[in-house]
């Protein structure tokens, strides 16, 4: 099974890894979202499947964060596990409350602040350096 799965809708790429997240996969995630062409505006980062955050790869969320802001393009995180989300928020990263399901659309619309019908907004995204 790959590692890096991707899904593109509307200038956002939704990128699923799976596995241990850590340096083997840096090459593969710099060629698969491709910063520097300013093809997307948001990069979600889907880490439901990753086992495992190793500190290469922590660093490369941390880096690649930075680069995206700069070049005025956001990131979010989401589905992540609670260790790994813990050590995500502990290095600056944010990260988003999104059911596997929901499309890039949906989550969209979250981030606008639309929480489903009868929680109060509950499971709104927070997104990084972007407005949708």
């Amino acid at each position: 099974m790959r590692p890096i799965h991707t899904f593109v809708d509307s200038g956002v790429l939704r990128v699923m890894v799976t596995g241990p997240f850590d340096m083997h996969l840096v090459f593969d995630l710099w060629q698969t979202c491709q910063l520097e062409q300013n093809r997307y505006h948001t990069y979600l980062f889907d880490l439901g499947g990753v086992r495992k955050l190793r500190d290469s790869g922590l660093a490369w969320l941390r880096v690649f964060n930075r680069r995206a802001a700069k070049a005025g393009a956001g990131i979010l995180l989401m589905n992540c596990r609670p260790g790994i989300a813990k050590r995500c928020v502990s290095a600056g990263l944010k990260i988003g409350l999104v059911a596997p399901h929901l499309a890039v659309h949906a989550a969209t619309a979250h981030n606008r602040g639309v929480g489903p019908k009868g929680t109060g907004g509950a499971g709104r995204i927070a997104s990084v350096g972007v407005s949708l």
